[in-house]
């Protein structure tokens, strides 16, 4: 397997081969010696599939090392239209993974065990956390009265900030279920080298920290792959919003196994779209329009 190690800056957004066109880029998933790198594969997914239209909170599930968090933050940028300081003020990218990884600027990583449910309720919790600060940050100090000017250091004083959480807090009731995301990358699986941080040979590499988790040890190859895509189906059921999207990768499946057509049957189940893109290597899922009247339990009921 190949790994195209690729240097991002986000000022530039310069991102590994995103300007190489589609058709090129669906070429070589075609060869058989070639193997997409993560930012090759998501950037056709976008070009594809349009995924980061209308999406400001975005999920990374299997984060590290952070290619899809960034990727994820410099697209949502340019599709917003915002500017690069302004990211945190209105939309976010949280990522999660077993192993310890720097997250990207301006995104946040949460770090445990995709099958614990400790871990999921602090997913969700960290999401309320993000949407009542980003909607605490638009609530004025001061309602109905535009006219008065508070100066700097009332500002930063620390009866400004308890007044503006007591106000967040009257006013929280309105963001009902706005802490969901719109988007969830999942791709869980052995991780790619780290692209800065650490020299390679380092036990703070994941792929040297593999042989502390006795779970990342065993092959993923068989049918723990198919574990890992449930468990990101039960957080998509969970913290998607409706009408959300859902990317799932899977990585050296066979095409004709039939754990993998009862997956498409249960991403049928809670997505109104589902699209299956990829050649022998890897498979994705490409799913749109989540339908919250489909729970977990009903997702897995056969």
């Amino acid at each position: 397997m190949i790994s195209i190690r690729i240097g991002i800056t986000l000022s530039t957004r310069s991102i590994g081969l995103r300007c190489l066109p589609t058709h090129k880029i669906a070429r070589r998933l075609l060869s058989v010696d070639h193997y997409l790198s993560p930012t090759e594969s998501i950037s056709h997914i976008q070009d594809k599939f349009e995924i980061f239209t209308n999406v400001r909170r975005v999920l990374d599930l299997g984060t590290a090392p952070g290619y899809w968090a960034e990727y994820a933050r410099d697209q949502i940028i340019e599709e917003q239209g915002i500017k690069e300081e302004d990211f945190v003020k209105n939309c976010h990218v949280v990522g999660v993974d077993l192993l310890f990884s720097t997250p990207p600027n301006g995104t946040s990583k949460l770090q445990g065990n995709i099958f614990s449910e400790d871990l999921r309720k602090r997913v969700e919790s960290h999401c309320k956390e993000i949407a009542f600060r980003q909607h605490q940050d638009k609530i004025p100090i001061i309602p109905n009265d535009e006219d008065e000017i508070v100066s700097k250091d009332i500002e930063n004083s620390y009866f400004f900030k308890e007044m503006k959480e007591v106000n967040a807090q009257t006013e929280s009731g309105k963001l009902e279920e706005d802490y969901k995301v719109d988007l969830i990358l999942s791709d869980l699986g052995p991780p790619l080298k780290q692209k800065s941080g650490f020299w390679v040979s380092t036990a703070t590499n994941p792929y040297k920290r593999l042989g502390s988790y006795d779970s990342l040890r065993k092959p993923l190859f068989d049918k723990g792959i198919f574990d890992l895509a449930d468990a990101a189906l039960v957080y998509a059921c969970d913290l998607l919003k409706h009408n959300g999207k859902f990317v799932l990768r899977l990585s050296q499946v066979d095409t004709n196994d039939a754990e993998l057509k009862l997956l498409h049957t249960r991403l049928l189940k809670v997505f109104n779209e589902v699209n299956r893109w990829g050649g022998d290597q890897d498979i994705y899922f490409i799913c749109k329009g989540k339908d919250d009247a489909i729970d977990k339990v009903r997702a897995f009921k056969l």
